[in-house]
């Protein structure tokens, strides 16, 4: 991976920049073979395909079908509803949002993750059903609000359609099992698989993410490529040098020698606002566990806030700066935009207001970035800077694989299953027995 494109900087959490809250030169050596064992761990995971997370950006085939299914959509249809929930969302979200300036393609809309009637009513206002194709995603197709949104849709479809409404429909599912497996056969729906050793927050450069990508215009090749870079860095670098898992390393000890259980992750663009949601999806459901791997009570987890900058630095910063010293938080910077306006001077208006003339945009949103990082480092907070050349495929490719690393480091390191998410089933055994009454 060529260091240039995508760096983390770890210095500000670090004691010797900030003090006591920060990681000591003793504990970051204590740690380290710790890394080296966690990586060993999720290497083997991959050998085995126990999970397939770290190899999907390898997957060719999934790019050549997911293009050459979405070029077929984007001839017969102008509106692509995309319908999911958590995993089976949030990435192909964060791509929509990050990418919109690059898209080219179909327009995209979600749905299916609330039950709230407001948001479904809104999109089929917006669009023509007879020009749209209905992508429903859901590993088994039980999910209450996705399959919920998909049949209103699929009865509206066929009032519209007729016979010939599953020709509007792609379900992204399990390859072999499940209730949606079984209903796209049945009904003839095209489909594209889920992998099965890879679980739905950890699906984002899969079919679950790459096919609305190919359908809005993303360079879906790009996308990968930037996650196997990452991947081919992780595993070719020494774990005390991996951004990822400098990043694990530093961030556990963080919760667990100082009590700095809740993760900041605030990117400084608009566009990374979704990205941030999903971090903040892949921490909580990874590591929030009630016990280890053994099945020893621990109670373990983090809680992953998502912010933007520099909104948020106005909205939160004064918690950061002067409530308790329970936090890390980590930026995301941008050093090119590719597009960008200057801030004109403005005669005979106060100095006050004409000091911010002469700046691009770009230029004053890094000026705000760098000066929120070193004012938290002055007040002996924790803090950390992801810097990505540009906001591209390549790059948001990286991200994810990035973060999905470093989850699945910190499970390691943390003792618990990063997989699994145990602790949602009861109420959705709960929501079930509401609706049978």
């Amino acid at each position: 991976m060529k260091k240039s494109w995508l760096q983390y900087d770890d210095a500000n959490m670090r004691r010797d920049q900030v003090g006591k809250t920060g990681v000591s030169t003793a504990e970051w050596t204590r740690i380290v073979p710790q890394l080296r064992a966690a990586k060993q761990a999720i290497l083997q995971l991959d050998r085995t395909k126990t999970q397939g997370f770290l190899s999907l950006p390898k997957d060719a085939e999934t790019v050549k079908n997911c293009e050459a299914r979405a070029a077929q959509t984007r001839k017969r249809f102008s509106d692509l509803i995309v319908l999911g929930i958590g995993g089976s969302d949030l990435g192909a979200r964060a791509i929509h949002h990050a990418l919109s300036h690059v898209r080219k393609g179909m327009c995209v809309h979600f749905a299916g993750s609330s039950t709230d009637p407001g948001q479904l009513l809104r999109i089929l206002n917006e669009v023509n059903l007879k020009k749209t194709c209905v992508n429903v995603v859901s590993k088994s197709g039980g999910t209450l609000e996705p399959m919920s949104a998909f049949l209103i849709l699929r009865d509206r479809l066929k009032t519209q359609i007729g016979k010939r409404f599953a020709e509007h429909v792609i379900a992204t599912t399990d390859p072999l099992d499940g209730v949606l497996r079984q209903i796209a056969i049945q009904e003839g729906y095209a489909t594209l698989p889920i992998p099965k050793n890879v679980g739905g927050r950890f699906s984002v450069l899969s079919a679950c993410g790459l096919f609305p990508a190919a359908a809005m215009g993303v360079d879906i090749a790009s996308l990968l490529r930037g996650g196997r870079e990452i991947a081919d860095a992780f595993r070719g670098e020494s774990s005390s040098v991996n951004a990822p898992s400098r990043y694990a390393g530093l961030h556990v000890i963080a919760s667990r020698k100082r009590g700095q259980r809740i993760q900041v992750v605030m990117p400084y663009s608009a566009s990374l606002g979704e990205f941030a949601k999903w971090v903040r999806q892949l921490v909580a459901e990874s590591l929030g566990k009630k016990q280890t791997r053994s099945g020893r009570s621990v109670f373990e987890g983090v809680t992953p806030i998502a912010a933007v900058g520099p909104e948020d630095q106005h909205s939160q910063l004064q918690l950061y700066a002067e409530g308790p010293f329970d936090k890390t938080v980590t930026a995301i910077g941008v050093a090119s935009t590719g597009r960008d306006m200057m801030v004109p001077r403005a005669a005979g208006l106060p100095d006050a207001v004409n000091r911010f003339s002469g700046h691009s945009l770009s230029s004053l949103l890094t000026i705000e970035r760098e000066a929120t990082m070193e004012s938290l480092r002055r007040v002996h907070r924790p803090n950390g800077t992801i810097q990505i050349q540009s906001l591209d495929e390549r790059s948001l490719g990286g991200l994810f694989q990035f973060y999905e690393i470093a989850v699945a480091m910190m499970g390691e390191l943390l003792d618990v299953n990063a997989y699994d998410q145990p602790g949602v089933e009861l109420s959705k055994r709960i929501m079930k027995e509401a609706m049978m009454g």
